[in-house]
């Protein structure tokens, strides 16, 4: 969205869902978790207002994660103003949640799976919540316009890769720990594995359905609108810079369409 605003870019395409991986957990005797499905429309979020009101949360504001929490509370009946929230950063969450900090913790991975390991429940994800948090590939407006079959042939072969991914899965998991590794990042291969699990990648049929805007907004566009108008509540975006948004006008499927014409 700022690249957009201040860069002049396109979002060209979706990378993954990382909707499950951003998520509220608590502890295992947490009063929250004796409630699930308050809110019918979220069958699988645990809470009520009873048991969320006046907590204490910590989480990384203006993020993904905040996002989460948002979601959360909204399916509650409640917004970020009916607790009491603790920013810092993930690593310092999960510390401080570990030392008995907070009722609740906002973490998304590799954190969250820290907090998984040490027994934590998710009481709510942005999917269980309703929402969808999309990791998008982003091209420079003039580049793309001059060079579009330079674009498509990128996406071209980005799909070659989504292609191995959804055909080979979790037996990916020892070279990813390994490239993981190599990007400064230690992961174990069941973890690993986990990533690879929960995070869902999207073929270019699949994509070209998710972009296809020909009988109204997009499935993409409708995304967007949701995570453009939590940024403008929290004030991260202007009133005027979300209107702006808000059209769209910065998605675009045509170098997708030009990926089966290019060699």
């Amino acid at each position: 969205m700022f690249g957009a605003l201040r860069q002049n870019a396109y979002l060209i395409a979706i990378a993954n869902d990382e909707s499950v991986t951003n998520a509220v957990l608590v502890r295992p005797d947490s009063p929250i978790l004796k409630t699930k499905g308050f809110n019918p429309k979220h069958p699988d979020v645990f809470g009520s207002p009873e048991s969320v009101k006046g907590k204490t949360i910590l989480a990384t504001t203006i993020s993904s994660g905040h996002y989460a929490m948002s979601l959360w509370l909204k399916s509650l009946g409640l917004t970020d103003k009916d607790v009491t929230i603790k920013n810092m950063d993930p690593a310092q969450c999960v510390a401080a949640f570990e030392k008995g900090i907070g009722d609740a913790v906002v973490l998304w991975a590799p954190q969250m799976y820290n907090g998984l390991k040490k027994g934590w429940k998710v009481a709510s994800d942005v999917k269980t919540a309703g929402g969808f948090v999309p990791i998008v590939l982003i091209g420079d407006k003039e580049y793309c316009d001059k060079n579009p079959e330079e674009v498509a042939r990128f996406l071209k072969v980005y799909f070659q890769g989504i292609d191995a991914l959804r055909a080979e899965g979790v037996k990916l998991a020892p070279e990813y720990a390994r490239f993981l590794k190599w990007a400064g990042l230690n992961m174990t291969e069941e973890e690993a594995k986990m990533d690879l699990e929960l995070h869902p990648v999207f073929t270019l049929q699949e994509q070209l359905k998710m972009f296809d805007a020909s009988t109204g907004e997009s499935q993409v566009q409708a995304w967007q609108k949701d995570l453009v108008k939590f940024f403008t509540e929290l004030g991260k975006l202007k009133p005027a810079e979300g209107e702006k948004l808000l059209t769209g006008y910065y998605i675009t499927d045509k170098f997708l369409k030009l990926v089966p014409t290019v060699k």
